[in-house]
């Protein structure tokens, strides 16, 4: 299981557009939220979809994602 930082992140992300729409998708919700229970709930979802494809998040990556 690879760890991604934010870089990497988005690396993958362009890469195989086509394998993570589920994770785009609630990536897009995270960054358009304003209310702080629905960023978590959207990032619990990407975790999972991310998981699911054999990758995990690191911890900052998760940090500088709740902030956007």
């Amino acid at each position: 299981m690879e760890a991604l930082d934010l870089e990497k992140f988005e690396g993958v992300f362009k890469q195989n557009p086509g394998k993570f729409s589920r994770c785009k998708f609630f990536l897009k919700n995270i960054k358009n939220s304003n209310d702080f229970s629905t960023k978590l709930l959207n990032l619990a979802k990407l975790v999972i979809a991310l998981y699911q494809k054999g990758y995990t998040l690191e911890k900052e990556t998760v940090k500088q994602l709740l902030n956007l």
